[in-house]
């Protein structure tokens, strides 16, 4: 469960918010975490997404471990695993 890939995009424009929210996850047992930087278009929180139901509950225990409310299932926002879209620092 903890091996599932995990992407941390900063959408909000935070420098080393994405490299420390991934630090947060590693932290937590989390072994396959990278970083990235996106645009947060339309968005006004914080998003987990999950690829297929197989993933959710480590979705979840993603959102749990980083205090975000919304997880949602997109294989187009998350098709390696869970990516993760901060708006805001968690």
């Amino acid at each position: 469960m903890l091996t599932t890939p995990v992407v941390v995009y900063n959408a909000a424009g935070i420098a080393g918010l994405a490299a420390s929210t991934a630090e947060t996850l590693t932290a937590a047992g989390f072994t396959a975490v990278t970083t990235g930087n996106q645009d947060a278009g339309d968005l006004t929180d914080s998003v987990v997404y999950y690829s297929s139901e197989d993933v959710k509950v480590t979705a979840d225990l993603v959102a749990q471990t980083l205090g975000i409310a919304t997880v949602t299932l997109s294989l187009a926002d998350a098709p390696g695993g869970i990516s993760v879209v901060l708006v805001t620092a968690p």
